[in-house]
């Protein structure tokens, strides 16, 4: 019995340690003050909770669980993306992709491993969902007038109050009342011959 416990015990130091392997894996992403539309491509295994935040970024948040798997195998697929986002730029437009769309299944030990991925992601709540996986930002709109508050009101120029300066009324009172018109004078008549016709008529007369 003794010789069989110490080859038992011989045997299961030499296989690999299988075990359930944990990580919590972060990143973050900057989006563009030009954005309009959020569009997620993920992974459908995976477990998503998509939830608004006050931050300016987007932020995912993975929590990995593999089982029946040994440590080098579950750093592999770390190291190498398996859980990764990508980010995909438009004009308006800010996509996040998973890195891996087609897994492959993983062993270890020659077992089948199994994973269990819940992800939370964090978006801007000016954001909000408009379809399936798809959310929008809303325009700025241009400033309203508060309720209740007059607009402002411009300041009249002085053309447009309608007041009369002192020196304008001055000079108002200082003219007369009506405006008198003296006839142009005429030009002096030319007496060169002006007294012609009379000395004939008194020659005629006998004068």
């Amino acid at each position: 019995m003794r010789t069989v416990l110490v080859l038992a015990l011989g045997l299961l130091a030499g296989a690999p340690a299988l075990a359930q392997l944990k990580k919590t894996l972060h990143q973050t992403f900057e989006v563009p003050d030009s954005t309009a539309f959020l569009v997620f491509g993920l992974f459908e295994g995976d477990s998503y909770t998509i939830q608004p935040w006050a931050g300016n970024n987007i932020m995912t948040e993975s929590q990995v669980s593999v089982y029946s798997s040994t440590q080098p195998v579950f750093d592999h697929l770390v190291e190498n993306g398996r859980y990764r986002f990508e980010a995909r730029e438009g004009r308006d437009t800010f996509g996040l992709f998973s890195h891996d769309l087609k897994r492959l299944a993983i062993r270890a030990a020659g077992m089948q491993a199994f994973e269990e991925v819940e992800v939370r992601i964090f978006i801007p709540d000016s954001f909000r969902k408009i379809g399936d996986r798809v959310y929008s930002r809303p325009k700025p709109e241009a400033a309203e007038v508060a309720v209740g508050k007059a607009p402002p009101v411009r300041k009249k120029l002085a053309r447009e109050s309608g007041e009369v300066s002192q020196e304008l009324k001055e000079s108002l009172q200082a003219a007369p009342d009506s405006l008198e018109i003296e006839p142009a004078p005429l030009p002096p008549a030319d007496t060169t011959n002006a007294g012609e016709p009379a000395k004939k008529e008194r020659r005629k007369r006998g004068g």
